[in-house]
């Protein structure tokens, strides 16, 4: 999937900060290798939400996701 369809598609999930900055948000289910790779690649700032396990979350910070959202991680046992 390009990068400007993932926009469209999720469009309803960005969160507008500023005027013209969003934050695109992807769910751990659809945020494999590939669409990391063409996010990071495109500038665009996103989050993968719904990461509630520790080796993803390892995974996806080696990644260069900025922003991994959690709901049962605590921060304190993240290494």
């Amino acid at each position: 999937m390009s990068v400007s369809k993932l926009v469209r598609r999720y469009m309803f999930s960005c969160v507008f900060f500023i005027i013209y900055n969003v934050l695109l948000s992807i769910s751990d289910d659809v945020a494999k290798q590939s669409m990391v790779d063409k996010l990071n690649e495109s500038g665009i700032t996103y989050q993968v939400y719904n990461v509630n396990n520790y080796d993803r979350f390892k995974e996806l910070k080696e990644q260069n996701v900025p922003v991994v959202e959690t709901d049962d991680l605590n921060p304190e046992d993240i290494e």
